[in-house]
């Protein structure tokens, strides 16, 4: 697969991004630095060594750090020279910007990404100086540091100190017009859009698992997940072929429990009609019963309307229509008045059960009960 090369720049630029992109993030996001360890025994040891001497010296956690990739660029017997390359950005910014990212690589490890030149220089121009990167078989093996001279001429002759074989140089960063151009003469030069990458190693890649990758894993789960699916469904299949005898037995007893359920619900059928038949039955009495109670409401009216309540202690309703009124009255003359309006209104005095003086008013207990024939009553 062929990747395309772009930038942050590029992006904000053209505000599209091509499939199968790889974006080339510059050195300013990283930390760049050169470790002496002892010769270590193994790969392991050597990480080992490698996050001790970036805790002691450069007082940095790798627990925190985003981003970290270190190689050695030469040995010997006393000591070790490591190209530690590390970042506390975090990858999350590059998965906002589009899915069809799928790596991300720092400037200065994207020659370890370059299989076609074989020996070269890859050189990074920043504000106030170049860095400058030498790779063999997509390893770096040299990491210097120049300033960026105003004068091309003098950044010329540095690097033909440096580079004296003449590497083919790759171009980085902000470089001008003038200073392409001078080196080109003595060199031959490549730029981010000549490069054609066609493998990206995990290591350089920031998001540590390649997303094709993740998509390769998924279908092999896919696949796992198929075969898997396959087997369940053969063992099920002769599962239930070996329930299918009790199955059918189930079904005869289900069918049995239906009937059952069926003449147990037509009793209930029967049931539910003769309760019907009694509920039609009380409704029909408590009808006939509601006609026998009395107007309640249009006697308490009444009665209301002569005493406005002023007169009455207490009221009991009796059998047959009959009130029992308990009354207290100021004077015998009052008394007479309301027993005189009672019976104007249609009601007759049935009983005097007391009449007694308290405190200068009487009280009195009367049974009264209202006429059936009220013009007549009250002739």
């Amino acid at each position: 697969m062929k990747y395309l090369l772009c930038t942050l720049e590029d992006i904000k630029e053209k505000q599209k991004i091509s499939r199968n992109c790889v974006l080339v993030l510059g050195n300013d996001l990283f930390t760049i630095i050169l470790l002496t360890i002892i010769p270590s025994v193994d790969e392991d040891d050597r990480k080992e060594m490698v996050y001790e001497k970036l805790y002691q010296e450069h007082f940095l956690d790798v627990n925190e750090v985003q981003y970290i990739y270190y190689d050695v660029i030469y040995e010997s017997a006393q000591y070790e020279t490591i190209f530690c390359c590390y970042s506390n950005y975090s990858s999350s910014f590059v998965l906002e910007l589009s899915p069809k990212i799928l790596y991300a690589v720092p400037e200065c490890l994207l020659g370890s990404c370059i299989s076609r030149l074989k020996i070269f220089c890859l050189l990074e121009f920043q504000e106030k100086e170049i860095l400058i990167f030498e790779y063999k078989n997509q390893k770096i093996c040299s990491f210097q540091k120049i300033s960026n001279d105003s004068n091309v001429e003098n950044i010329l002759q540095k690097l033909l100190e440096i580079n004296q074989n003449k590497w083919k140089i790759i171009l980085l960063g902000k470089y001008t017009k003038n200073q392409k151009e001078t080196l080109s003469q003595y060199f031959l030069l490549y730029c981010l859009e000549d490069l054609k990458i066609k493998k990206i190693k995990k290591e350089v890649d920031i998001f540590h698992h390649k997303r094709a990758d993740i998509k390769i894993k998924y279908l092999k789960y896919l696949y796992f997940i198929y075969i898997l699916g396959i087997f369940f469904i053969i063992f099920f299949g002769f599962y239930w072929q070996y329930r299918l005898e009790d199955l059918k037995t189930e079904l005869i007893a289900l069918e049995q429990e239906i009937s059952k359920i069926e003449y147990e619900s037509n009793i209930l059928e029967d049931e539910i009609v003769i309760k019907h038949r009694e509920k039609e039955k009380k409704e029909q009495e408590f009808q006939k019963s509601q006609k026998t109670i009395p107007k309640i409401h249009t006697i308490l009216w009444k009665i209301y309307d002569i005493s406005k309540w002023r007169s009455i202690l207490c009221m009991e309703y009796l059998e047959n229509k009959t009130l029992k009124l308990q009354l207290k009255f100021i004077s015998q003359e009052e008394y007479l008045y309301f027993v005189g309006q009672l019976l104007k209104r249609n009601f007759e005095l049935l009983n005097h059960d007391r009449i007694e003086k308290i405190q200068k008013k009487y009280e009195v207990e009367i049974e009264i009960i209202e006429a059936d024939n009220e013009e007549k009553s009250g002739n």
